[in-house]
């Protein structure tokens, strides 16, 4: 079963990029989805192959690892983006995609202007809502619900709690490897949704 709420389908989604502002030369070199079927994370996580060569800026690097040369047998853009999409397929009644829900740390300001710029097949699947990490954080910061801690720390608790589940279903990476990143961030949203349930 799919994590279906209000007949909505939430995909976790996190990308890495070759530079970490958004401007013309930062390209995504990393794709991560997932998708809850059956209470499990299902991940899709692909290197990205640009035309031309890719250069990777020392602070982008720093944060996720990936070097220009690990791209060179990646497959091309257009590859993963079809990829992504048979993926989805898979899973989802892509008929219903205005019912996708991005969810992510940063991913309406972040992730999506980089899929909408790079690969406008795969965002027409997504609705134009999502759910953003931080902001959902921020909000359950000092309430009663997590004994009135701050929003980094509810952020730390349920990044380690649900990184050890994780690890239970088998789901390996670290963050900042894009397929890891989207499953945490949707393990991190159930999370959330059963304690204020």
């Amino acid at each position: 079963m799919l994590a279906k709420v209000d007949s909505m389908i939430y995909i976790g989604l996190d990308i890495e990029t070759s530079d970490l502002k958004i401007d013309d030369n930062a390209k995504i070199i990393q794709l991560g989805l997932s998708c809850i079927v059956a209470g499990r994370p299902v991940v899709f996580s692909s290197m990205v192959k640009n035309e031309g060569e890719t250069f990777i800026s020392e602070e982008s690097f720093s944060v996720h690892g990936i070097s220009a040369g690990e791209l060179v047998s990646a497959p091309s853009l257009s590859e993963v983006e079809y990829n992504a999409i048979k993926w989805l397929e898979e899973l989802v009644d892509l008929s219903e995609s205005e019912k996708l829900i991005a969810v992510g740390w940063n991913v309406n300001s972040y992730d999506l202007p980089f899929i909408n710029k790079f690969m406008p097949n795969l965002r027409k699947f997504f609705s134009h809502r999502v759910v953003e990490l931080n902001s959902l954080c921020y909000l359950l910061g000092g309430s009663s619900h997590f004994e009135y801690r701050s929003s980094d720390s509810i952020k730390l608790q349920a990044k380690n709690i649900n990184k050890k589940l994780l690890g239970e279903f088998n789901v390996i990476g670290d963050e900042h490897d894009a397929g890891y990143d989207a499953a945490l961030g949707l393990m991190i949203f159930a999370y959330f949704k059963n304690i204020v349930n």
